[in-house]
């Protein structure tokens, strides 16, 4: 009979333990491989937004719609050579433009050119205002006086847009926008015993950023853009002496658009 002493006894009985931690350490593999296999099958069949909204919307060529604008705008002044010839300008001391509020109101047509980029035209009526006020040294006291022009008008304006747009998140997207907007004076007045001159046309640079939001049945974008002149404003008029202190008048704003389509 074949004898099998304690160190052949110890040897089975370790080799026993080692494929038995084998196979649980393979089974629990298995089993947690299973486990996360589930996991991110249930993660993939859960939708990451609730409801996409327009879905087919950006696929168009065109859309339109219409917008509202509010808006702060002013001049910015350069002055002449001359300004501080205060003997010839009646003792100016300075010209200061004040910004006015004003708004807007308008339409949007948009032709898409790309995914990501189309472009937009927004013709649009805006209802202006600006103010300059002057200071004078009074003589020889140390008081001043202030007098003032201002200018309200109505201006139509067509700016001519290039925007480029982020992918579409669920129901929103960013977008920044640019471009150029030529506009001429419908009607225009002054205030009491106002002759300073405005000229009829001007050119300005847009600029600005934006969010789209899709809605069940529209869209709606705020927008806010920034508008710097090209042109100079000021027209010669020799009944308004102290102009001449100004070189160059210039329009810049800054507007909030509230935009529907």
């Amino acid at each position: 009979m074949q004898k099998l002493n304690i160190r052949d006894l110890l040897y089975l009985y370790g080799r026993q333990i080692t494929l038995t931690s084998v196979m649980v350490v393979i089974l629990a593999a298995i089993t947690c491989g299973d486990l996360m296999a589930q996991r991110r099958n249930r993660k993939a069949k859960k939708p990451r937004y609730t409801k996409l909204n327009l879905p087919n919307y950006d696929q168009r060529k065109l859309h339109y719609g219409f917008l509202i604008g509010v808006y702060s705008s002013n001049f910015a002044v350069r002055y002449a050579d001359a300004y501080n010839n205060t003997t010839k300008y009646d003792g100016l001391l300075n010209v200061e433009a004040i910004p006015k509020y004003g708004f807007s109101l308008g339409f949007i047509g948009n032709l898409k050119i790309a995914d990501f980029f189309d472009v937009r035209i927004t013709p649009k009526v805006d209802f202006n205002e600006f103010e300059l006020r002057y200071r004078f040294k009074d003589g020889a006291e140390s008081d001043y006086l202030t007098d003032r022009d201002l200018v309200e008008n109505t201006m139509v304006s067509i700016p001519v847009l290039l925007r480029f747009l982020s992918q579409r998140r669920g129901n929103y997207r960013m977008y920044m926008i640019g471009g150029l907007a030529p506009s001429f004076q419908a009607s225009g007045k002054g205030g009491e015993d106002v002759v300073l001159n405005i000229k009829k046309t001007n050119l300005t640079a847009e600029f600005g950023f934006g969010a789209e939001f899709y809605m069940p049945f529209s869209k709606f974008s705020p927008e806010l853009r920034f508008s710097l002149g090209l042109l100079d404003m000021l027209d010669d008029n020799p009944e308004r002496n102290v102009t001449g202190a100004i070189d160059r008048l210039t329009t810049h704003s800054i507007t909030l658009y509230l935009q529907f389509h």
